[in-house]
């Protein structure tokens, strides 16, 4: 592991939501994070480095369907088939903090936002 990751490598368990619209290996997040990125594009680590993180949850962002309202356990299934060190909950909550997810009041439902 590089200085710049930090968490566990693992195998993520596979879930059933959309994976979303946009090519693997496309755009300007995959090419700034491809060194934390596994053979099949998922996330394999967590950047240390703040500017990484943001162009990880920007590529993670991408995976999630216009339009569409995801259960708590979609998202979370969702971001396991694009991540392998088993922390949903981390990319979820960067997700909605930095405003690519809205979510109910009480966390059950999430959408991607509009122009995210």
């Amino acid at each position: 592991m590089s200085k710049d990751t930090v968490g566990a490598h693992g195998s993520a368990p596979a879930g059933n939501a959309p994976t979303g619209n946009v090519p693997e290996g496309e755009g300007p997040a995959y090419h700034e994070i491809r060194n934390f990125l596994d053979a099949q594009g998922r996330l394999k680590a967590w950047p240390a480095k703040r500017k990484l993180q943001l162009k990880a949850v920007e590529l993670l962002a991408t995976k999630f369907v216009d339009d569409l309202v995801y259960t708590e356990k979609e998202v979370n299934g969702l971001l396991n088939l694009h991540h392998t060190f088993e922390d949903p909950a981390r990319l979820r909550r960067e997700l909605f903090d930095l405003g690519y997810l809205g979510r109910t009041k009480d966390g059950a439902r999430y959408w991607k936002q509009a122009g995210a």
